[in-house]
C-alpha cells in the first residue's frame, strides 16, 4: 500500500530507529515495521524470503535450544546479534529483544524489536 499514512507507531519506530520483525512460529517472516523501511537490505520487495533460521540464528550459531533462551531473556538492553543480508553478508551486532503473543487468537508469533541506528 504505497498511499498508506505512517501510524504513530511507525514514526516512533523511525524516530527510534527500532525496526519490528513479526514471525510466525515456523520462522517465516510476516511482516517489517515501519512500514516501507528497509533493515539491512531487506524490503517489501524480498522480506518474503527473510528466514529467521537461515538469516538469524544460523549466522549466531544458535540451535533451538539457545534460541528459547533468548526468548526468556529479560535484558533491558537487548542481546547483541547479527544479520544476514539478502547478498549473504552480515550485520554489526545489533541489540534484540524478543516476545511472543500466545496462540490464543490463531498461531502463536514471535516478534523481534531491533535497534537498527
Amino acid at each position: 500500500m504505497k498511499n498508506r499514512l505512517p501510524t504513530l507507531d511507525d514514526e516512533f519506530l523511525r524516530f527510534a530507529g527500532l525496526v519490528l520483525i513479526r514471525w510466525s512460529s515456523r520462522g517465516e517472516c510476516l511482516a517489517l515495521q515501519p512500514h516501507g523501511s528497509n533493515f539491512q537490505g531487506w524490503t517489501a520487495e524480498n522480506l518474503a524470503g527473510l528466514r529467521l533460521g537461515k538469516h538469524l540464528l544460523a549466522a549466531n550459531r544458535l540451535d533451538a535450544a539457545a534460541f528459547k533462551a533468548l526468548l526468556q531473556e529479560d535484558s533491558d538492553n537487548g542481546t547483541p546479534l547479527i544479520w544476514q543480508r539478502p547478498d549473504g553478508s552480515v550485520s554489526s551486532p545489533l541489540p534484540v529483544r524478543w516476545f511472543r503473543n500466545p496462540a490464543g487468537e490463531g498461531a502463536e508469533q514471535i516478534f523481534s524489536l531491533v535497534k537498527d541506528a
